[in-house]
C-alpha cells in the first residue's frame, strides 16, 4: 500500500496519565535536546528515549519499534553527519520514520539531506509544536487507508487495466465511463486523485475538470489527464481548464503508480492541512465567542455594580470614552440623607479589564460610606486600605472625591494623584484650582496615609470640572496632545444659560483629534454650582 501522512490528533496527556506513551528514540551527543523536549513531548503523549550511540539505538529498534527516531546533526562534524545519514539509511530500510534535528539551515546541508532521502528536517532549537505535529503524522501509519483514485475513461477495457495496476499497488480505485455525474461521484467516493481521459463523448475531460473546479472543496484534488494525443498545444489547453498533469497513452505501469503515489500523497497532505486549519479556525471562533460572552457578562456585572442613578442629577454632566471595552476610568455619584452630593472620579493604572477590576471595591466602598454620610477623607482612607490588600504592589488608582453642599455653597475635595479639578464661573474665570495633595490610592500604608481635605465656598454660580489624564494626553495625528488647549476649552465663556461647558470641551477635543483615536480612557465631569 502506498505510504501517506494522515492527520492524527494526539490527545494531550499529563506525565501521570495511565495511557501508554508512544516511544520516540533520540540520538544525541549531549543532553541539551533531551532536556528541552522531554516534558513537552510527554504532555503530547510521547516518551523520549535517548541514546548516545547509533549502534545502541539500532539494536533497541530491533527489539522495540518506536513511532519515530530523532537524529541530532552537528554540521561542524563531518563524522557526525555521515554517521547520522548512515543511521537514517538503515532506519529507512526498516521503514522507521526519521527526523533530523540540525543546527544548519543552509541550502547545501538541506540538499545533502534530501539526496539521502530525508523527508523531515527541523532546525534547532526545535519548535516543540512543529515537532509534535511531525511525530503525530507518523502515528499508526501502518493502518492508513489506501489512497483513493478515481479513473474516468470511456474505454472500459483500458480503465479496467489501469484499475488492476493501481489496486495491485495498494490503491482504492473506482472507475467511471463518463463524467455525466462527476460531482456526485466525487462527493460520495472522495477521491484523492482523478485520472481523466481527455476525449470522451458528451463531456470531455477538460470540460469535466472545469466543472470540478467550480466546487471550492474539490480544488485540492489533482486531475491528471490521459490521452493518445501528443500535441503540445492540446495538452497545454487541457491543463488550463483545471488539470495538474498529463500522461500520454500508452502509459507505463510504473509511471502510473509513481505518479499516483506522489499526487495522492500531496493531495492527502493538503486535505489534512485544510482540515487542521478549519479545526483551528473553529476553535478560535469558539474561544472568541466564549471570551465575548464572558466579557459581556463581566461588563454587565460591572456596570450594575458601578452605575448610579445620581449621575442623572440635573446639575451633573459627564462624558466617558473608554479606550477598550473595559474602562479604567470611573465616575460615580450618590446623595446622602441631607442631599449632599458625593462624587467619585477615579482613574486606575493601565487599560482594559486589569485596570477596571480595582474599581469594583472602590465603587462599593464609595456608595456604602457616602450614603451613610461619612466624610470624604474617611472614604479615601478606607479605599486606600482595601486596595493595599487587593491590588498588586506597584498598581494604584488616582482618585478625586468631592462633597458638594448646595445649602452652604461649599465644596470639600480630596485629590490623590488626579489632574487639577477646576471651579470656573460663567465668564470662564478659573476661581479655584484643586491640585493633587496626596499620592494615589493603594500606594501608602495606613500609618502614612493622609485624609486631609480642602474646603472651598463658591462666591458665584459656576461649574466644578474634573477630568482624567487621558484628556490631557489625547494626541492628534501630528503627535500634539490636548493639554495645551485644555484650560482654554474649559474657560470658554458661556453665552447663555443653555450653553454646555462639557459640550464645548468635547467639541474642542473632537476637532483636535480630527478622526484620530485616543489611546487612553477619557472621562470628564462638570457639575453646576448655583449661587442663588
Amino acid at each position: 500500500m502506498p505510504s501517506s501522512s494522515p492527520q492524527i490528533n494526539v490527545p494531550q496527556m499529563s506525565p501521570d496519565s495511565d495511557k501508554k506513551l508512544l516511544e520516540v528514540y533520540l540520538y544525541e551527543v549531549g543532553e541539551e535536546i533531551q532536556h528541552s523536549l522531554s516534558n513537552g513531548l510527554r504532555r503530547a503523549g510521547f516518551n523520549l528515549v535517548c541514546f548516545s550511540q547509533h549502534s545502541e539505538l539500532l539494536e533497541q529498534v530491533k527489539r522495540s519499534r518506536p513511532i519515530a527516531v530523532l537524529l541530532e546533526i552537528r554540521s561542524s562534524s563531518e563524522i557526525n553527519v555521515q554517521a547520522n545519514l548512515a543511521c537514517h539509511a538503515t532506519l529507512r530500510e526498516m521503514k522507521i520514520p526519521t527526523t533530523l534535528l540540525s543546527d544548519a539551515d543552509d541550502m547545501e546541508s538541506r540538499l545533502r539531506a534530501a539526496r539521502a532521502g530525508v523527508k523531515h528536517y527541523l532546525i534547532r532549537p526545535v519548535d516543540i509544536a512543529l515537532l509534535t505535529e511531525t511525530l503525530s503524522s507518523h502515528v499508526n501509519t501502518q493502518e492508513d487507508e489506501p489512497y483513493r483514485v478515481l479513473i474516468v475513461d470511456d474505454d472500459v477495457l483500458l480503465a479496467g487495466l489501469y484499475k488492476l495496476t493501481l489496486k495491485r499497488a495498494g490503491f482504492n480505485v473506482m472507475t467511471q465511463e463518463n463524467a455525466s455525474d462527476i460531482i456526485e461521484v466525487i462527493r460520495k467516493f472522495k477521491p484523492e486523485l482523478i485520472f481523466m481521459d481527455v476525449q470522451m463523448p458528451d463531456c470531455s475531460g477538460p470540460e469535466a475538470a472545469a466543472v470540478i473546479r467550480q466546487v471550492p472543496s474539490f480544488d485540492v484534488i489533482p486531475i491528471v489527464f490521459l490521452s493518445c494525443d501528443t500535441a503540445f498545444e492540446m495538452q497545454l489547453a487541457a491543463l488550463t481548464r483545471g488539470g495538474d498533469d498529463f500522461l500520454t497513452k500508452p502509459i507505463n505501469s510504473t509511471h502510473m503508480v509513481v505518479t499516483a503515489t506522489a499526487r495522492a500523497a500531496r493531495a492527502r497532505g493538503l486535505q489534512q492541512t485544510q482540515h487542521r486549519l478549519r479545526q483551528t479556525a473553529d476553535e478560535l471562533k469558539h474561544h472568541q465567542q466564549t471570551a465575548e460572552h464572558e466579557q459581556t457578562m463581566a461588563q454587565g456585572l460591572m456596570s450594575r455594580m458601578i452605575y448610579s442613578e445620581d449621575l442623572d442629577d440635573e446639575t451633573t454632566q459627564f462624558w466617558h470614552q473608554p479606550a477598550s471595552r473595559f474602562s479604567g476610568d470611573l465616575v460615580a455619584a450618590v446623595r446622602d440623607k441631607s442631599e449632599r452630593l458625593y462624587l467619585l472620579h477615579a482613574d486606575a493604572m493601565g487599560h482594559g479589564l486589569p485596570a477596571a477590576l480595582p474599581l469594583l471595591p472602590v465603587s462599593q466602598i464609595f456608595y456604602s460610606m457616602a450614603k451613610q454620610g461619612f466624610t470624604i477623607g474617611a472614604i479615601a482612607a478606607t479605599m486606600n486600605a482595601q486596595l493595599r490588600i487587593q491590588i498588586p504592589v506597584g498598581n494604584f488608582v488616582a482618585c478625586t472625591l468631592l462633597s458638594i453642599d448646595k445649602i452652604n455653597k461649599s465644596i470639600e475635595v480630596w485629590n490623590g494623584g488626579s489632574p487639577d479639578s477646576l471651579f470656573i464661573n460663567k465668564k470662564g474665570d478659573i476661581l479655584k484650582r484643586f491640585t493633587s495633595r496626596h499620592t494615589s490610592l493603594g500606594v501608602q500604608p495606613a500609618e502614612d496615609f493622609s485624609n486631609a481635605t480642602e474646603l472651598y465656598q463658591w462666591p458665584e454660580t459656576g461649574h466644578v470640572a474634573l477630568y482624567s489624564d487621558g484628556l490631557m494626553e489625547a494626541c492628534n495625528r501630528e503627535g500634539v496632545d490636548f493639554s495645551i488647549q485644555l484650560e482654554s476649552a474649559f474657560s470658554t465663556p458661556l453665552v447663555s444659560n443653555d450653553s454646555s461647558r462639557l459640550q464645548i470641551v468635547i467639541d474642542r477635543l473632537t476637532k483636535h483629534l480630527d478622526g484620530e483615536f485616543a489611546h487612553d480612557d477619557i472621562s470628564i465631569v462638570v457639575i453646576r454650582c448655583d449661587a442663588e
